[in-house]
């Protein structure tokens, strides 16, 4: 069984399977069956894949867009998302593109998960292809469990040649949890999380 979680989004296709809308009442059943898949062992691989934070706006930035900073909130919601996803997240390490919004979402995920950070060039924004990506995932085996901090739409895309389906459309600090082989259209999507889902959940619960 895979876990699909979208809030007031249509999708469709192979990843994203049935669309549907979450009310205050599923959220709760969905948490807890996030946790359970989470828990159960697997011989496969577990690809996380976690949008940067909000940033500052690129129409008013006047610097290198690689050195766009998380504003405060952007940081402060990151942190709250990531740390309702405690119990949701297991992984052996995080890697992350260079540019700076994405490595302070790293840096903040390392915190609140205990996990160390990598830095991978082939992750910083339009870097590489899916299939040059998913070169650099090959090498990974079933008991190694990596989170991928990135940009859009490469993380997206990714999701979507993984699974072979479309492009996901991942939100800011926005997360897709993938496991299956690392090759093209061998992985399934086992929940797509939004900041508004993970935050709904965590308020419904309180």
């Amino acid at each position: 069984m895979y876990f699909n979680s979208l809030l007031g989004t249509r999708a469709s296709g192979p990843c994203t399977g049935e669309a549907r809308t979450l009310t205050r009442q599923s959220w709760r059943s969905s948490l807890v069956l996030a946790q359970t898949i989470a828990s159960i062992p697997s011989a496969q691989m577990d690809l996380t894949l976690l949008r940067h934070g909000k940033a500052a706006d690129r129409l008013t930035w006047t610097g290198n867009d690689a050195d766009r900073p998380l504003t405060e909130a952007g940081q402060a919601r990151t942190r709250a998302v990531l740390t309702h996803l405690n119990a949701v997240i297991h992984a052996d390490e995080i890697w992350t593109s260079p540019w700076l919004r994405a490595r302070q979402t790293a840096e903040i995920a390392g915190q609140v998960w205990g996990l160390p950070v990598r830095e991978q060039a082939w992750l910083a924004g339009g870097a590489c292809s899916e299939a040059e990506q998913l070169g650099h995932l090959a090498d990974l085996g079933p008991d190694q469990h990596i989170i991928l901090v990135g940009h859009e739409p490469d993380l997206s895309c990714l999701a979507g040649y993984l699974c072979g389906g479309n492009c996901l459309g991942l939100k800011k600090a926005g997360l897709a949890l993938l496991r299956g082989e690392a090759t093209a259209q061998r992985m399934h999507l086992r929940a797509l999380l939004s900041p508004a889902v993970v935050l709904g959940i965590a308020s419904d619960l309180a």
